[in-house]
């Protein structure tokens, strides 16, 4: 897997755990960047070798998917639609 890299993002609100995280999508090659509601600590737990779903059990299925491969939910559909 390559190396994550998750950037915190500062908003003038109440939502403090929103970080950025660029990945490079496993299916296509691009670079796709998405806001993820996380903190530090779940990204430690995740790195140190906690399941997707159990580091971040609030997120999304294709936030998660996001994590692990940097597919995007835009190419998860148009590998879907390929196949049909």
């Amino acid at each position: 897997m390559e190396q994550l890299e998750f950037v915190p993002k500062l908003f003038n609100s109440h939502k403090s755990n929103i970080m950025l995280l660029t990945r490079t999508s496993q299916l296509s090659g691009k670079q796709h960047t998405m806001d993820l509601a996380i903190t530090e600590e779940q990204i430690d737990n995740f790195i140190s070798g906690v399941k997707v779903q159990d580091a971040f059990p609030h997120l999304k299925p294709h936030e998660r998917e996001f994590i692990l491969t940097g597919m995007t939910p835009e190419e998860w559909d148009d590998l879907v639609s390929f196949g049909e």
